[in-house]
């Protein structure tokens, strides 16, 4: 019974994150489109989900939910060529049908899914010579042959690998593809721990199941693949290991405010950048996130080639930077729902890390995608006087409209927040971004208060920047976040910080539920710590509204401010 209350939480708990479904949405403006998928270096594309549709909408690329969807036969082939790669192209084409309600149609958009970038190292062919034994390692992919899914396997023989459990940690694992039962050619065992007892594992719901260490020594994954060879076409196993007892308490609690696990198949944190032509005409695509969820954090970024010539070849760009277009529309996604992003052929570059490039003319559009943040866990520091903050995850932004100006004051303004830790409790607390009055008119505190009343300055900033990454961690007490806007200082972005609670352990330390590494290893806890670098550019803009413009005469008193950029 407890493995099955147990996995039902984790399921809730996954259909609620904080951080949600996430898609990126592309109009096929064109009879025919390339895009590129690529990962750092060391980096693979692990699971990369394309998808296309047919839509009902007059302008043939909303999506809703009632349209038609799935993946064309050419689609799936340029796809599953792409598993395993550092980098590949997909040719997209409207020519591409799907068929609906009994009719072939041809596809107007497709959809990027959760796509992800996993190490070389934490993959394993379960029948390769060199990777036969034992699995030393917290997370990995176990898959059934080099070639899958693209090829069935060639092997004709028994293959095994074997996870070893740790006694106070947890096993997770996810089997690809499941319905309702193992993939031909797969065996997966546990061996219990003291009797050494082998028995064949059968608790699996919605292709996951949980192994205990305290009951469970090892896992022996076995691919026997002498038989049914037409019907066999290989697997993908995943795994991770967390601590038990941590685990165990966000498991019985699904519906408070704690961070949250993500699904197995999330758990590599690194991400493709999904890049598109832009010199071939018109382009348009949707950020979006389900119902009660909303953008941060959207990653969006224009490469040229040459001040003059349009040219599209993927991976050859010396310049990267952004349009005044794309600046406006990638700032105007931050909070909303869904927003689209569109471009035209010929934008000049008006943002970018080498000031050479500023004015080269856009040929290709990238983005590593966004965020999405239940509303429940956004926070408002310039609201009223003073919040309080009582929960263990969320997202403090100084105001609604970030990273737009913030609001102008004819005189000065407090505003202070409180969040609680509680006893036997840590807090980390990570600088996301800090853009205040570049003169240093306003003033930001940050200070820690404990339980016995004694007062600790963590970061006392009037700096027009924050140092991004920054992490500030206190124990018991509260948090106490102070900004003061003085009337008639230039505006700035404001201010994005991240933060998450722990229980302390015995050794006083916070007690974080992954089983390895430090408390920001591999984005196993769903945090937005892992959003996307940002680099800062000096350009000074003037902004109004949601419109955006050259630094000017026109500009009223107060709407002085600098953007930022994802650069490569």
């Amino acid at each position: 019974m407890r493995f099955y209350v147990h996995l039902g939480y984790l399921v809730v708990i996954i259909t609620r994150t904080i951080f949600g479904k996430e898609e990126v949405v592309k109009c096929l403006t064109t009879r025919s489109e390339r895009i590129k998928l690529s990962c750092p270096k060391g980096l693979v594309l692990y699971s990369p989900s394309i998808i296309a549709g047919v839509s009902a909408h007059a302008q043939g690329c909303k999506r809703e939910e009632n349209d038609c969807t799935g993946v064309p036969l050419a689609l799936e082939k340029h796809v599953q060529s792409c598993y395993w790669r550092s980098s590949c192209e997909v040719t997209l084409r409207r020519d591409y049908t799907l068929k609906c309600d009994g009719v072939d149609r041809n596809i107007t958009y497709v959809v990027f899914g959760n796509m992800y970038c996993v190490s070389k190292d934490d993959i394993f062919d379960i029948c390769s010579k060199k990777q036969w034994g034992k699995i030393d390692l917290p997370v990995g992919v176990i898959k059934s042959h080099r070639t899958y899914p693209r090829e069935k396997p060639r092997a004709r023989c028994v293959c095994e690998i074997t996870i070893p459990v740790k006694h106070t940690n947890t096993l997770i694992l996810q089997i690809f593809p499941f319905d309702k039962k193992l993939p031909l050619g797969l065996k997966v065992e546990e061996v219990q721990r003291g009797t050494l007892l082998i028995t064949r594992i059968s608790k699996i719901v919605d292709a996951k199941t949980m192994v205990y260490g305290n009951e469970t020594k090892a896992i022996k994954v076995t691919a026997d693949f002498r038989w049914k060879r037409k019907q066999i076409s290989g697997f993908m196993l995943s795994f991770i290991a967390y601590k038990t007892t941590q685990l165990n308490q966000f498991l019985e609690i699904p519906n408070a405010m704690l961070p949250v696990l993500k699904e197995l198949s999330s758990v590599f944190e690194v991400r493709p950048v999904i890049e598109q032509c832009a010199s071939v005409g018109n382009g348009r695509m949707e950020l979006s996130c389900s119902k009660n969820e909303v953008i941060y954090s959207p990653a969006i970024y224009g490469s040229s080639y040459s001040r003059s010539l349009e040219k599209c070849i993927f991976g050859h760009y010396p310049c990267g930077g952004l349009t005044p277009s794309l600046i406006v529309q990638q700032n105007s996604c931050f909070w909303k729902e869904h927003c689209h992003v569109t471009w035209a052929a010929g934008e000049k570059l008006l943002l970018s890390k080498e000031t050479r490039c500023i004015g080269y003319t856009m040929s290709a559009v990238g983005t590593t995608g966004h965020r999405c943040v239940h509303r429940g866990n956004i926070y408002d520091l310039c609201m009223n006087g003073t919040e309080t903050v009582d929960a263990a995850w969320g997202i403090l932004r100084s105001h609604p409209t970030y990273p737009w100006f913030l609001p102008s004051h004819t005189s000065h303004t407090d505003y202070k927040t409180i969040i609680k830790i509680g006893s036997k409790r840590a807090l980390q607390l990570t600088i996301q971004d800090i853009n205040l009055d570049p003169d240093g008119r306003d003033k930001f505190k940050i200070y820690h208060k404990t339980r016995r009343g004694g007062q600790r300055v963590l970061l006392e900033s009037r700096q027009k920047q924050g140092q991004e990454g920054e992490v500030i961690n206190a124990r018991e007490g509260k948090l106490i976040i102070k900004l003061r806007l003085q009337g008639g200082s230039k505006s700035g972005r404001g201010i994005v910080l991240v933060f998450r609670r722990f229980p302390l352990s015995k050794r006083d330390t916070p007690d974080v539920p992954y089983a390895y590494g430090s408390s920001s290893a591999a984005g196993i806890v769903n945090d937005a710590e892992s959003a996307p670098m940002r680099h800062f550019t000096n350009r000074m803009l003037c902004s109004g509204g949601e419109n955006l413009r050259r630094q000017g005469r026109s500009c009223a008193p107060r709407v002085w401010t600098d953007y930022f950029t994802k650069l490569e």
